[in-house]
């Protein structure tokens, strides 16, 4: 029985372990994307507990996601991440709902702007935000590890095992990089979002600002400006202690996104070409 079941899942392990890196990351995006797709269609939006189950499934597609792109990046180089990204950005902004925050610098950016979210729904987004970071990161490292990954990823595996700080720079160099990025993130997706100038875009502008402060932080801090994403990377990491990695990675994106959720809609306003005939 055990003979037939090998024969059986030789070849795929066979082609998986030849196939070039990017069949990983397609294969895992269209399966996390059919278990999104599944979850929107069976659950109630309307209640709070599916939501935060939604939230976690979404938050666990992006942290998979995410390890994918540093393969791609591995594999084919900054041009090909960075065309990547963007359409993934495009691509989840339309797929994922209106409730789902996927990370806590998002979560807030919308509390602190007053966007109908309750103290107790803030701690819990964050709360399923950085558990499903925990299981995205014991997936990509089991799936990563097992026969159906290749060479580039079983090598990209071993930068996170055991895992080395991405900071490059001081500590204070470090977080005001983090703090920056993650303001100008949050800055562009606010003008997006809430019917300011470049809602006419749609996710565009905010898919650009992404992909150019990431290539921005990379050097430095990795260009994460995502406390989930962060925590699932670079948590207890070599090189950098607790203290620090909460400093850079979670201090700093929280600090920029208050402050664009409090002055966000005020800055923007000035911003707004005014219109001719109410001007008169």
């Amino acid at each position: 029985m055990r003979g037939d079941l090998r024969d059986a899942v030789g070849p795929v392990f066979d082609f998986a372990s030849t196939a070039p890196p990017w069949v990983m990351m397609v294969s895992q995006v269209v399966l996390t994307t059919a278990v999104v797709r599944i979850s929107q269609a069976i659950l109630d939006q309307n209640n709070p507990l599916f939501r935060l189950l939604e939230e976690f499934i979404c938050v666990f597609q992006t942290i998979v996601f995410s390890y994918e792109l540093g393969v791609i990046r591995r594999a084919y180089g900054p041009l090909l991440y960075s065309v990547a990204l963007f359409l993934a950005i495009m691509f989840y902004a339309r797929l994922y709902r209106r409730f789902v925050f996927n990370n806590p610098a998002v979560t807030v950016h919308k509390y602190i702007a007053q966007r109908g979210m309750s103290d107790v729904e803030l701690v819990q987004h964050i709360g399923v935000q950085v558990a499903a970071a925990w299981v995205g990161f014991m997936y990509v490292h089991w799936i990563w590890a097992s026969p159906l990954s290749e060479p580039v990823h079983k090598e990209q595996l071993a930068l996170f095992v055991p895992c080395k700080s991405f900071i490059n720079v001081s500590l204070v160099n470090a977080i005001l990089v983090e703090t920056t990025i993650a303001f100008i993130v949050r800055f562009v997706a606010h003008g997006g979002a809430f019917g300011l100038p470049l809602g006419r875009y749609g996710p565009v502008f905010p898919a650009l600002a992404c992909v150019a402060c990431t290539l921005i932080g990379f050097s430095y801090t990795g260009g994460f400006y995502n406390p989930t994403l962060a925590f699932s990377m670079q948590y207890n990491c070599s090189g950098h202690d607790n203290w620090e990695f909460a400093a850079v990675y979670v201090a700093g994106p929280l600090i920029a996104s208050f402050i664009v959720g409090l002055y966000g809609d005020a800055i923007w306003r000035r911003l707004k070409p005014r219109d001719p005939a109410t001007s008169e």
